[in-house]
């Protein structure tokens, strides 16, 4: 019996081994299971906060796809404006291009009338030496005319102081003849250039006869005789 009762408790020791290293086996477990527990929970959180980055990057990719959108129709409206301003260039460009046509015209009309005006210049010249030529040789006929004029005076100052001295020998107031003077007309070629009819000056005056420039207190024309103021030689016979 007591090798019996031995076996018993050599089994019972056996069986409380094995049920201990099942009890530790499952509390190892349990650990285990803890441990996956909290790995699985802490997937959860992790899980969880991957969607909500996946939501806000969601929300963001949305956003960044309105703002593309948007940029889109900005950039196809800005398209349309650049075409618009494409247009409006070439539509400049083809004026400025008429312009430049248009400008070549009138700078041609502009050298023809350069040349016209050169030539004008070039007469104008022409004729200006043709004028100091002709007044020149005015001037120095004038001067010859001024001088016969003077003359003619002093033969007519001297013609009245003999009247006046025969008057007085006699007593008398008998008209005297007075002898002309025939003073040579100036003969002047008037087609080569025109020649103002108006004077000069203030102290010359046009005679109505001739034409002849001759001064305003002349009393007879040196050119051609006439007399501007018969009352004058009127006033004078009379005294």
């Amino acid at each position: 019996m007591p090798n019996q009762d031995e076996s018993i408790l050599d089994q019972v020791e056996s069986y409380l081994k094995k049920v201990k290293a099942q009890s530790d086996e499952i509390k190892k477990r349990e650990q285990e299971l803890m441990d996956r527990e909290k790995k699985i929970s802490q997937w959860e959180n992790d899980l969880k906060n991957t969607e909500n980055k996946l939501k806000e990057r969601e929300n963001y990719l949305l956003n960044k796809e309105k703002e593309i959108e948007n940029n889109s129709n900005k950039l196809k409206a800005f398209e349309n404006e650049l075409k618009n301003k494409s247009k409006e260039i070439d539509s400049m460009i083809e004026n400025l291009r008429k312009s430049q046509n248009n400008f070549s015209q009138l700078e041609n009309k502009i050298n023809n009338l350069l040349t016209t005006l050169d030539s004008y210049i070039s007469k104008f010249k022409d004729s200006e030496n043709t004028i100091n030529k002709f007044l020149q040789d005015y001037q120095s006929r004038q001067k010859e005319f001024m001088e016969i004029g003077v003359n003619v005076k002093n033969i007519i100052g001297s013609i009245e102081s003999a009247k006046k001295q025969i008057d007085l020998a006699l007593g008398t107031s008998t008209p005297v003849n007075v002898p002309s003077v025939n003073v040579e007309k100036a003969t002047i070629d008037q087609s080569a250039i025109e020649i103002p009819s108006k004077p000069q000056s203030d102290d010359v005056i046009p005679c109505p006869n001739c034409g002849t420039l001759i001064s305003k207190d002349a009393v007879m024309c040196y050119a051609c005789g006439y007399v501007l103021h018969p009352e004058l030689l009127e006033e004078n016979k009379e005294k």
